[in-house]
């Protein structure tokens, strides 16, 4: 079982700014222009200051002779791309995944919050592209280009309604497990499959994944932290069975 250091790791005044940077968050493939010094010099310290423990964010600088992200059947081809995150893991660390993904979506919500465009790549890119240096425990879960977007380029993946995504009808649930699965309801995903299912009973609102050590998890966990940033609460983590429960006591 992965222990739960999300809780409490992140001040709440940063939890409220990335819950109201959900919905302004997009998949970015095509960039108009760096970002200037001002915007790189914080994203440099939010890439020292968010990532958990076992997680480290190094910032790149990359071209496009590089042939760093792989191109993808159907969709648009990176354009413009000269710099971006690698999200690195300690690969002995049990749940390694889970914690690059809650790192890697705390510096995109946060570089969204400051109106820096990104793109989470996990697969479909050449790790020995990678300028990064790396010590032995470690390797790349995932790189996150980012810089400012040429408008056009935003690409909107349409979600399930979270009716389809629950066991049961999130209409009669209290209003924070609705909050709750909404901001996980809306997370990017891989492929934009969404492998979380909900279900509410007993004051306890219940995420349900294909897997837990995975990026997926740790994006949706993030998610779930930003919605309840003024709520007290607990994690249940259930490793067999991929969930993740929150209890807060309330109905």
């Amino acid at each position: 079982m992965p222990d739960q250091e999300w809780t409490g790791f992140y001040r709440q005044a940063d939890l409220q700014k990335w819950l109201a940077a959900i919905p302004r968050r997009y998949s970015c493939r095509r960039f108009l222009s760096e970002t200037g010094v001002p915007l790189l010099s914080a994203l440099e310290y939010t890439a020292a200051r968010l990532p958990l423990r076992g997680v480290r964010v190094a910032i790149e600088r990359c071209g496009e002779d590089d042939r760093l992200l792989l191109p993808i059947p159907f969709l648009a081809t990176f354009r413009g791309v000269s710099q971006y995150a690698a999200i690195i893991c300690d690969k002995q660390m049990p749940y390694a995944n889970l914690y690059a993904g809650i790192s890697g979506e705390a510096f995109i919500l946060e570089a969204t919050s400051l109106g820096v465009a990104t793109c989470w790549v996990s697969g479909t890119f050449r790790r020995g592209a990678c300028k990064v240096g790396l010590r032995d425990n470690e390797r790349i879960a995932a790189i996150i280009p980012f810089g400012m977007a040429a408008e056009e380029t935003q690409i909107s993946h349409k979600r399930k309604a979270l009716k389809k995504l629950c066991a049961d009808d999130p209409a009669t649930w209290p209003l924070w497990a609705y909050r709750t699965a909404e901001a996980v309801r809306v997370a990017p995903s891989a492929i934009n499959r969404q492998p979380w299912r909900f279900s509410y009973s007993g004051s306890t609102l219940r995420i349900g994944l294909k897997r837990l050590d995975s990026l997926n998890a740790g994006i949706a966990v993030l998610h779930a932290q930003c919605a309840l940033n003024d709520m007290a609460h607990q994690w249940r983590i259930d490793d067999k069975q991929n969930n993740l429960s929150i209890f807060t006591g309330e109905k």
